[in-house]
């Protein structure tokens, strides 16, 4: 978790963001995780669609539908995270991720009684799709969470202080940080 600081202009947030800040990092942790989890639900679904001899509709559409749900969904919980990691900060992203499962829930139920006549080939097929696409839920909302906290930036911050070369530009070569590996190299190379 981030620490709750203050910016410039007073604005509490994680990581003392300024509001600038804190909608970028928001919006930025709904929209990266979601149009990734959508895109990968999505090539899901259609594997489901062909595994049931289902019928889909036009695919950019269905897409774009899914991705401004997804991202929709998380969008007030990331702004509160980013913002604050409080209590009700968690509980406005709990509200979003708790739609995400109730839709994710609610469409399967409603499709799975229409499925007929599978092998147990595809039923296999269609229970590992199926939790896929759970798994790709659950990490949308992991990783989301952990943007709008201040996980990005940490790590970030993290690969920085541990890259392997520094020092480019400053004119006196790039030097190894990796432990008992000293390498040099001038900046010409």
């Amino acid at each position: 978790m981030g620490e709750v600081g203050r910016s410039k202009s007073g604005v509490g947030s994680v990581a003392g963001l300024s509001w600038q800040g804190v909608a970028a990092t928001g919006l930025a942790a709904a929209a990266v995780p979601g149009l990734l989890s959508a895109l990968v639900t999505r090539a899901l679904m259609r594997a489901v669609a062909w595994v049931t001899g289902d019928v889909q509709g036009p695919e950019l559409e269905g897409l774009l539908v899914i991705v401004l749900v997804y991202v929709l969904a998380l969008l007030p919980g990331c702004l509160a995270l980013a913002y604050s990691a409080s209590r009700w900060s968690w509980t406005l992203f709990g509200a979003g991720a708790a739609f995400l499962l109730y839709a994710a829930v609610g469409s399967g139920i409603v499709e799975t009684p229409v499925i007929h006549d599978l092998s147990p080939g595809r039923w296999l097929v269609l229970i590992l799709a199926l939790l896929l696409m759970l798994a790709a839920y659950g990490a949308q909302v992991v990783v989301a969470a952990s943007w709008a906290t201040g996980g990005g930036r940490n790590l970030v911050a993290r690969v920085r202080r541990h890259a392997p070369f520094r020092g480019a530009g400053s004119g006196n070569g790039i030097t190894s940080q990796l432990p008992g590996l000293p390498l040099v190299m001038s900046e010409a190379v």
